[in-house]
């Protein structure tokens, strides 16, 4: 009865004969350090009776998954103006193609079509703006809050799925992504759900687990093609579960899981398979042993990982319930008294945390395996394939936040590690508060700012030379259709579409001044040439084969453009003041003054 009471009543509340020494200040004889660790003992369980009380409100969960989504939203409220980088252009380039001509869109660019699909409709209802497309990213990223929420909860009680929410809310790869175009808030959203509904179908929840495991997986699949390397974990995860535990019903429940995942996927196979045979990632790097671990934990957390390291291995090394203070968790007499007096929701509120905890079992055990065994799959698969990015990692990482919510909260003092793990993410806010505060619009790309100076010099049928194949979307999209567009490769009929089909091939086979060289010349006296260039080539990052040719093109382009005699500097623009963009751009506009 006295730890029912302990857990019920704060300290306070409870007699001095029940407190015992714990709760008077002690003998005169004590020490200055074991006043004070008497001191900090008392305010502690002040701190987590009255952390209780309040998490007894019957409106709490309401309340923290507002809190939590104002948060996510106020941090970056900001972030949703920030000027298009690259990628994001190319992304709304193949959106904004008629649903019909997607498949022909995507076929040369090495994506699944479902976001494309979302963004496309998106666009129609919200136009194509900064704000409106990032908004999609942020849907996406405000949904995961309360499916979190739900996913801990259905695993593992309440108190976990609180920590869920936390720990989601607050991953930086998350809140990065929320304002970007791109589908990743979408895929940890989608894998989430997928692991969580497998794990719960796997335990025996229910048929209608499967068909929601399956149904979630196959969007994605549908969203971005790393969902086959998790599609393969949950697949070897599950039947290897299933065969360590004898079970022949969950081995047959696995193999027809993953047969019909593949079946809803087969429709798209020919795509994909075109795709991976002549497109892929060309300028992704070849994964090092290092990068399988250091790459999950700056995608988890960006520059806070070390102090989410130092979070989880305190809750690891931090002592773990006794065998005693396991059993105190089990119904005493009078808890089974308060179940039957109060009813079971009241009183599991009345125990308090620990006794919610649910005990780890194979659910745990599943969920830690699962964003293991898809990062391994992924790193033995770009061995073999251009394909490992860290952006790429959240389809593993976020699911990972359930297990380690619901592996922390089972340590001792669980709450406050919690609690300590989630200041530890939502640290990773920082940088965007002050790291890039006045210039936030231009912390992707600066090539917006760029265009914004030089527009107004431009005129229609102006020629526009992006000296680097890939960023011509980013370009086109600021300036409009009004002007004529080229690369290396030449004239682009659509300057908002990327081909990657055999880029790296087409690189060697191609001679930027013998293609450009027609266009300058036809180009009538009194008409402007603007030159975009990026500012520097990070060749660590892609490999020599890709990054050497897309440089060597890019040189030969500025080559023929500044040793033409014709064409006179009239302006240049380069990286804005007091702003460090992570894809700066420089333009430098020409005028022809005479015919060559």
């Amino acid at each position: 009865m006295k730890d029912l009471l302990e857990r019920v009543a704060p300290k306070a509340a409870l007699p001095d004969a029940a407190r015992g020494r714990e709760g008077s200040a002690g003998p005169p004889g004590l020490t200055v350090v074991q006043e004070a660790k008497s001191r900090w003992s008392r305010t502690s369980r002040a701190v987590v009776a009255g952390v209780t009380r309040l998490a007894n409100w019957r409106h709490f969960d309401a309340f923290l998954l507002a809190f939590l989504a104002a948060v996510v939203l106020g941090l970056r409220w900001r972030t949703l103006w920030t000027s298009y980088w690259g990628d994001e252009a190319i992304a709304i380039g193949i959106a904004a193609q008629p649903l019909h001509a997607l498949p022909r869109a995507l076929v040369n660019d090495g994506s699944p079509p479902l976001y494309y699909v979302m963004l496309h409709f998106w666009m129609e209802l919200f136009g194509r703006s900064e704000p409106a497309t990032h908004s999609l990213s942020m849907a996406g990223a405000l949904a995961g809050i309360p499916v979190s929420w739900w996913c801990g909860g259905k695993l593992f009680g309440r108190w976990v799925a609180r920590g869920a929410a936390a720990l989601v809310a607050t991953c930086a790869y998350i809140g990065y992504y929320s304002t970007e175009t791109r589908m990743y808030s979408w895929l940890a959203l989608g894998s989430v759900l997928a692991v969580t509904c497998f794990v719960l179908a796997y335990g025996g929840a229910g048929r209608r687990y499967w068909v929601a495991a399956a149904a979630a997986m196959t969007a994605v699949l549908y969203i971005h093609y790393y969902g086959l390397y998790l599609l393969g974990a949950l697949a070897l995860v599950g039947t290897a579960a299933a065969m360590v535990a004898g079970s022949v019903e969950r081995l047959r429940a696995t193999v027809m899981y993953g047969l019909a995942c593949a079946a809803a996927f087969a429709p798209w196979v020919p795509q994909f398979a075109y795709q991976f045979s002549h497109t892929g990632a060309p300028w992704a790097p070849t994964p090092r042993i290092w990068d399988l671990f250091v790459d999950p934990f700056n995608v988890l957390a960006s520059a806070a990982w070390p102090a989410v390291v130092v979070a989880i291995a305190f809750a690891v090394l931090w002592r773990r319930r006794s065998v005693a203070d396991s059993e105190s968790d089990r119904a005493s007499p009078a808890e089974l008294q308060l179940i039957a007096t109060e009813g079971p929701a009241r009183s599991a509120r009345s125990v308090g945390f620990r006794a919610t905890l649910s005990r780890p079992g194979p659910s745990l055990m599943l969920l830690s395996a699962v964003p293991l065994v898809t990062l391994a799959l992924a790193w033995i698969g770009s061995q073999f394939v251009n394909s490992w990015d860290p952006r790429y990692l959240g389809v593993a990482v976020v699911p990972a936040l359930l297990p380690l919510a619901g592996g922390l909260a089972r340590v001792r003092g669980g709450l406050l590690v919690l609690c300590g793990t989630v200041v530890a993410l939502a640290a990773t806010a920082v940088p965007v508060l002050v790291g890039r505060g006045v210039t936030v619009e231009n912390s992707k790309s600066d090539v917006a700012y760029l265009l914004g100076r030089l527009h107004g010099l431009l005129r229609p049928g102006d020629l526009v030379i992006s000296a680097q194949v890939t960023d011509a979307p980013a370009v086109a999209l600021d300036l409009g259709t009004k002007f004529i567009y080229a690369t290396p490769l030449g004239r682009l009929a659509d300057p908002l579409v990327v081909n990657w089909s055999n880029l790296p091939t087409r690189l060697q086979s191609i001679n930027a001044a013998s293609n450009l060289a027609p266009l300058l010349a036809a180009l009538p006296e009194g008409r402007h040439v603007l030159l975009v260039d990026p500012t520097s080539w990070d060749r660590a990052e892609s490999p020599q084969r890709y990054a050497g040719l897309v440089e060597a093109e890019a040189v030969a382009t500025n080559t023929e453009v500044l040793s033409d005699p014709s064409l006179q500097v009239v302006a240049t623009e380069t990286v804005p003041r007091f702003t460090d963009p992570q894809h700066p751009m420089q333009a430098t506009l020409f005028v022809k003054t005479a015919g060559r």
